[in-house]
């Protein structure tokens, strides 16, 4: 395969997390798909995708089909990298310590953007409005089924559920808020799929920046997940890129440009 088809395949957040746990070990669609926000069908499209870029093999066990990452696979890709070498910067002896910017279970999750709104509107872009730019199809519990979720609130105040209604009317809560200053902070307990024994942290803050806001994610408390705090805390670090860098942000984008 080509590094241009290697990238398009690993271009998609879904996808780089499935690399990503595969790492692990051969593993079968149902538990790739465990913790992850988007359907079983739709674990499934993905890997046929890495499969047909040549980055996963597939071996049918009984009625089970087991996946591993394909030996070689990011080899070309690997390649045109190298190319670049005599552009690479040079490593600090800081970057070479032992243990420097450990990512591992126990490490929060930090995103940020800046954004052309100010604090107060990018705060209520982000709470009030999240129904306005939140990936409802793929990032929600209605689409564990396949299903597009109608829409989520979040309550303005601390203790506040924040919940998804379904297709059929029904509601499920996602977490509850747990600080509520308006375009200055929130946070919230957040335990999508559930139970809320094994809630982790979000917390959001909104800084005044030249030109906006600079807005900063930090997803903590991933101990509360027990053995499974690794895996999940995986798929989130390449979700947020996607529902909070890319769809939040844009959405602040065009929220600027409306006014």
């Amino acid at each position: 395969m080509s590094y241009q088809e290697i990238i398009a395949a690993l271009a998609d957040p879904t996808r780089r997390a499935l690399v990503e746990r595969l790492r692990g070990g051969p593993q079968p669609v149902r538990t790739l798909a465990e913790g992850m926000t988007v359907s079983r069908p739709a674990v499934s499209q993905h890997l046929k995708v890495l499969r047909d870029a040549g980055l996963v093999l597939v071996e049918p066990k009984g009625t089970r089909r087991i996946y591993r990452l394909a030996p070689g696979g990011l080899d070309e890709l690997r390649r045109w990298l190298d190319s670049f070498a005599p552009l690479a910067p040079e490593i600090t002896q800081e970057d070479q310590m032992p243990g420097h910017k450990a990512d591992n279970a126990d490490t929060p999750i930090t995103r940020t953007v800046r954004v052309p709104l100010p604090p107060a509107r990018a705060f209520d872009l982000f709470t009030r409005e999240m129904a306005d730019w939140w990936p409802l199809d793929t990032h929600s519990i209605s689409a564990q089924s396949g299903q597009t979720a109608k829409t989520v609130v979040v309550t303005p105040e601390p203790g506040g559920p924040i919940t998804e209604t379904k297709p059929d009317g029904t509601t499920t809560l996602w977490g509850r808020v747990t600080e509520w200053q308006p375009g200055r902070a929130f946070a919230m307990a957040w335990h999508v799929g559930r139970p809320a024994s094994q809630a982790t942290k979000v917390r959001l803050s909104f800084d005044v920046v030249a030109g906006g806001t600079r807005v900063t994610l930090v997803h903590s408390g991933w101990q509360a997940l027990g053995a499974e705090a690794t895996v999940i805390r995986v798929g989130y670090l390449t979700g947020w890129d996607s529902v909070f860098c890319t769809r939040f942000a844009a959405c602040c984008r065009t929220s600027s440009a409306a006014v």
